[in-house]
């Protein structure tokens, strides 16, 4: 006997419709921390295709008012593709075509704001040095902040309280 192939169908968030030969139902999975959960709901099991949803969306609800709500923000998560080892610092290169040979270097850090709007600063290299430049480019990421002064001026407390620190461990 040929099996036909399996459709499923997204029909609300952590809810799949699946139809394959005579199995007809829905599949309710939540997944929180590498566990999935899944329930299957059969048509003829539920008396029907609309009570077999209605049944999958109650458990979807329980299961979330259980597990929690879901936690897949990425916003201070480091993945493969980050090349500088802080999450919303990269090196910016950029050429600049009306003058022969002018290349530019910067870290950019980048983050969104609540209302989803996407902010940046960023720090050249030929302006605060390459070190310095990334020193930076951190503490904008961490504070949030576009305004160049008051990251400058986070830095600046940053190295008094470093200065100190040496010299009382010199005497």
């Amino acid at each position: 006997m040929a099996t036909t192939p399996t459709k499923a169908t997204t029909v609300a968030p952590g809810i799949t419709r699946v139809e394959k030969n005579n199995s007809k139902g829905y599949v309710v999975r939540v997944c929180r921390d590498g566990v999935r959960n899944s329930e299957y709901y059969s048509d003829k099991m539920c008396g029907g295709k609309r009570k077999a949803l209605q049944l999958a969306k109650q458990s979807h609800a329980a299961l979330l008012e259980v597990l929690g709500p879901a936690n897949n923000s990425t916003k201070d998560k480091l993945t493969s593709r980050n090349t500088t080892g802080k999450v919303g610092v990269h090196l910016a290169h950029s050429v600049d075509n009306r003058y022969p040979g002018c290349e530019y270097q910067a870290y950019c850090a980048s983050w969104k704001t609540e209302d989803g709007r996407r902010q940046k600063i960023s720090f050249a290299f030929n302006r605060y040095g390459e070190d310095e430049a990334w020193e930076l480019a951190c503490i904008a990421r961490d504070h949030e902040s576009v305004d160049r002064e008051e990251v400058l001026a986070i830095r600046e407390k940053q190295l008094k309280r470093k200065s100190r620190k040496t010299k009382a461990r010199r005497k």
